[in-house]
């Protein structure tokens, strides 16, 4: 997941997307792991695909912890507004 981040601090957004795509394979519970992913989906212009990523998270990451699951469901809402704001603007 850490090298995940790395790709994504420096711009890779693809290369974040792919390795935390792997470590969401590996561990799928583990907190933080989609959150990369997302902002690299975000950034690369896909938001749809941040969503749903988020929407994931919301379902799968660390269901022990209520405290990562707030602030999944926090970021998962804010994306999912601001795609809800993208497409009403655009009809």
């Amino acid at each position: 997941m850490g090298i995940s981040r790395c790709y994504y601090e420096t711009g890779w957004y693809e290369h974040a997307i792919n390795f935390g795509l792997a470590a969401v394979a590996m561990n799928r519970y583990f907190p933080g792991v989609h959150k990369v992913i997302a902002f690299s989906q975000e950034e690369s212009g896909n938001l749809d695909a941040a969503v749903t990523t988020m929407n994931c998270a919301v379902l799968y990451e660390t269901p022990w912890n209520d405290d990562n699951k707030r602030d999944v469901r926090k970021l998962y809402d804010e994306l999912h507004e601001e795609l809800s704001s993208l497409q009403a603007g655009g009809k």
